[in-house]
């Protein structure tokens, strides 16, 4: 990777729900601290929760946080995923697009009460860079899937027009399948490309905020980045997660 930093997710190659690793692996994680925030911000009404950006673990990570089908706070999660080897290695997910979640039928179903996710931060790890036969250390989506990514998908992209295009769908789609009083919360981060820092972060929150929703609360936490790529010292050693509640 040349010139945005890398994810500060963990690399995780192990499936979602402890089964044999597939040989499809994922380069990006919630990592503890993340969790750890999210934990705290979770509300406790929050019994349906939705991940659309769910990769093969995200599901297993939340449930793993939060409660695991918990008869104590009866919370069911599902995950959608739009690359479908990464879908089929998670628990509870479902193979479906971002941007279109009013068109998937087990979305609708399932009828969330709160969105919790991590979407791709549009850095260097959306290069479609293939990796080196002779071996890598760079880590991206394209090496991980071993092709390239769906062109809906965010994580083909980097920090640029077509990545704000789906996000700000994907924020739209959030926003109409929750109900009035449901929960969004987003953990996003900057990042740097060619020693310049790309505020994706501020962009997110104002996105989310021209729609109907209250931010509630807000956590920065520290989360060490891989060190490899072009500008490996330069790194925004930071993750940042925000609690919002649809509002009439």
């Amino acid at each position: 990777m040349s010139d945005d930093a890398e994810e500060s997710r963990d690399v995780d190659q192990e499936a979602s729900d402890g089964r044999t690793p597939s040989t499809c692996s994922f380069p990006a994680s919630y990592s503890t601290p993340v969790l750890d925030s999210i934990r705290r911000l979770t509300p406790a009404n929050a019994v349906r929760i939705l991940d659309p950006f769910a990769g093969p673990n995200g599901i297993a990570r939340l449930a793993d946080t939060l409660g695991t089908f918990s008869r104590s706070t009866g919370r069911r999660y599902l995950g959608v995923e739009i690359e479908p080897e990464w879908a089929q290695q998670g628990l509870d997910t479902i193979v479906g697009d971002a941007t279109k979640l009013r068109d998937i039928p087990g979305v609708v179903a399932f009828a969330p009460d709160c969105v919790i996710t991590s979407p791709p931060y549009g850095n260097r790890m959306a290069d479609q860079y293939m990796g080196d036969p002779r071996g890598s250390r760079r880590h991206t989506y394209a090496i991980a899937l071993g092709r390239t990514l769906d062109d809906y998908s965010a994580a083909r992209y980097q920090w640029g027009p077509k990545y704000q295009t789906i996000l700000s769908e994907s924020v739209r789609e959030i926003y109409n399948i929750l109900p009035e009083g449901g929960h969004f919360i987003l953990n996003i981060a900057n990042h740097y490309r060619k020693h310049t820092l790309q505020l994706v972060v501020p962009w997110a929150v104002e996105l989310i905020l021209k729609r109907p929703f209250e931010l509630r609360s807000w956590d920065v936490v520290k989360a060490r980045k891989l060190r490899d790529g072009q500008n490996h010292e330069a790194r925004d050693d930071h993750e940042q997660i925000f609690l919002f509640e649809k509002v009439s």
